[in-house]
């Protein structure tokens, strides 16, 4: 018994130092918000006898874009100019068809 006795004694006191309920109450922290107000605009009264001019608004216009088109450049040699003006009521013959297709002048 003697050999138990620290080893039950300090069991004892574990035991008895959690049976007893500490309870700490924190201070609550506030958090204090900053108060916003809003400035309303102050209204001057005008006499009724005088008119009112508002500004007038001028807003340009857009401007339609003309969108131009490249030609292209035409690289034809003089011998083919020459023979496609030949006739424009019968296909060129100037443009290669083929040797069977060509027309013969």
């Amino acid at each position: 018994m003697k050999k138990y006795f620290f080893t039950m004694a300090a069991l004892v006191a574990t035991l008895m130092m959690n049976a007893q309920s500490v309870t700490v109450t924190a201070p609550k922290v506030e958090v204090s918000k900053p108060r916003v107000e809003v400035a309303k605009p102050k209204v001057e009264l005008v006499k009724p006898t005088t008119p009112v001019v508002k500004p007038v608004v001028v807003t340009e216009k857009p401007k339609t874009v003309v969108v131009k088109r490249k030609v292209k450049v035409n690289n034809a040699s003089e011998r083919g100019r020459e023979r496609s003006a030949k006739g424009k009521n019968r296909k060129n013959p100037g443009k290669h068809k083929g040797w069977d297709k060509k027309k013969k002048d």
